[in-house]
């Protein structure tokens, strides 16, 4: 993920799902993901996200209409029911445009599916540039993607080594304001979930490996080190707890976790408890044939 902020909260009764109003979000709290894998499948629904440096700052708000009029960026736009797509003329974007816009929708799709909502009605602003150096001109700091939820808008890094995807930022813009902002390990590992994979290993066997190679922190450790843990560490192992959660508790008891951050409260054991039933969920995954460097 990254150093980010959030987009604006809009009204989620907007949807008329019935959800309970969620607690108004910092305005400007922002979600970012800055020191990230290199390189990365393009068509993998996980989003490129922030490696050891991504978390909740508090840095000011942009807002799309910023984005597009800053100084020394042209931008050819692709606007569709859903997204504005915003690319620099004959950069690897505007090449791989209509891929870009196929896999938001596809993003989309999976984002909704996992916070049982029907739709989001707000369009998102996705603005595309092809390298962290000109992401920093575009927003201030070098990073491989960033979510703004309070303004609907995410940026995105596609170039030839960077190819990040939106799903990862796409869920902190629809589930923060569906849900309000919980603590960063909380809404990392949701968003790594509904991601799907991380760096193209299933979130689960790679925790197995993790775990043999002695590298896997225990829960209570991520809750409490998630931002000073390796990030290629506590997010995958943040994604993998979470997928757990989900997966075996539900999806009323995530929220539960994620409106109150209290595990033992909404699912009725302890931390500890909580972590030897994930290994055990661990122990079934297969992690033959995977190499992961963390270092």
């Amino acid at each position: 993920m990254a150093d980010g902020t959030p987009a604006t909260g809009c009204c989620w009764g907007q949807l008329g799902v019935g959800a309970p109003r969620p607690v108004k979000p910092p305005r400007r709290h922002v979600e970012e993901h800055g020191d990230m894998p290199r390189s990365l499948p393009v068509l993998l629904l996980l989003a490129v996200v922030a490696l050891g440096g991504c978390g909740s700052l508090i840095v000011t708000q942009l807002k799309p209409q910023t984005l597009a009029a800053k100084r020394g960026f042209t931008w050819t736009t692709q606007a569709s029911g859903d997204f504005v797509i915003y690319v620099e003329p004959g950069s690897p974007g505007e090449r791989q445009l209509d891929r870009i816009e196929r896999d938001a929708a596809q993003a989309k799709q999976r984002v909704l599916e996992v916070v049982d909502e029907p739709g989001y009605p707000p369009v998102v602003s996705i603005f595309v540039v092809d390298s962290r150096d000109r992401m920093k001109q575009l927003i201030g700091r070098r990073s491989n993607a960033t979510a703004y939820y309070t303004t609907n808008t995410m940026c995105i890094v596609v170039g030839e080594t960077i190819r990040a995807h939106a799903a990862h930022e796409l869920f902190h813009i629809v589930a923060m304001n569906a849900w309000g902002v919980p603590r960063r390990w909380i809404n990392e590992g949701l968003a790594v979930y509904a991601a799907g994979q991380w760096s193209g290993h299933d979130t689960h066997a790679l925790c197995r490996y993790l775990q043999e190679q002695g590298q896997l922190p225990s829960l209570q450790d991520l809750m409490r080190r998630f931002a000073k843990l390796p990030g290629l560490v506590s997010y995958p192992a943040a994604g993998s707890f979470m997928r757990y959660l989900y997966e075996t508790h539900g999806l009323e008891t995530v929220k539960a976790v994620w409106r109150r951050d209290a595990l033992d409260e909404a699912t009725g054991m302890s931390v500890e408890e909580l972590d030897v039933a994930w290994r055990s969920v661990l122990a079934s995954a297969d992690a033959e044939g995977i190499t992961y460097e963390v270092n």
